[in-house]
């Protein structure tokens, strides 16, 4: 239990840090005109959003405050399949399109590499502490569905859809229509294999 705690505050650490490594960035080295709203925009972005979820996610297990609640045990799928998803689309093809100059770096290796592994750790270690259902993945899966409807909306009104595989004026339509089925696509398939890894029979 003392071993999981300190590797809780260790992904505590890593997600925070990275985070704040972007905003110092943000606000101390680059030449920007208006520091608040690009410190404000940074958290429109999946790997900020999935890293403090992870954050807070970890620092209320760390807490205590909710150990009896079963509905906040479930959550957890949701929390590891962001920050995994965040990992592996980065490593897969985020990483070739985007130079990260000073801070960014670290703050990227953290956001992207160190969180995702660290969390993967954390559930292989606790292996016997999770019992997902089928049920859970319509819980999982609010987030990452509402947060692809933000993005389209947000892209369609400002033409910033953030990510490459969702501008349409370079890919089209139909490539956001493809783009956005495979991701979800992957996020179900992800989701089915983590409860047949974590069910109540496997863990039995």
């Amino acid at each position: 239990m003392v071993m999981k705690k300190k590797l809780m505050i260790v992904i505590i650490s890593s997600s925070t840090l990275g985070i704040i490594l972007n905003l110092v960035q943000i606000n101390f080295f680059d030449d920007n005109p208006d520091r608040l709203l690009e410190s404000i925009k940074l958290f429109r972005y999946f790997t900020i959003q999935s890293n403090l979820l992870v954050a807070v996610y970890f620092a209320l297990t760390v807490s205590g405050k909710f150990e009896d609640s079963d509905f906040f045990k479930r959550f957890f799928g949701s929390v590891f399949l962001s920050i995994f998803v965040t990992g592996i689309v980065f490593a897969g093809y985020l990483e070739w399109t985007y130079v990260s100059p000073g801070l960014y770096k670290i703050g990227s290796a953290l956001l992207h590499y160190i969180s995702p592994i660290l969390v993967t750790m954390y559930l292989l270690q606790s292996k016997e502490d999770y019992s997902f259902e089928y049920k859970d993945i319509k819980v999982w899966l609010i987030y990452p569905v509402s947060y692809l409807v933000y993005l389209i909306i947000q892209g369609v009104i400002t033409n910033d859809y953030l990510y490459p595989f969702f501008d349409v004026p370079t890919i089209g339509v139909l490539g956001l229509v493809i783009s956005t089925f495979f991701l979800v696509l992957f996020f179900f398939g992800m989701s089915i294999l983590l409860v047949k890894i974590f069910s109540k029979k496997n863990n039995a």
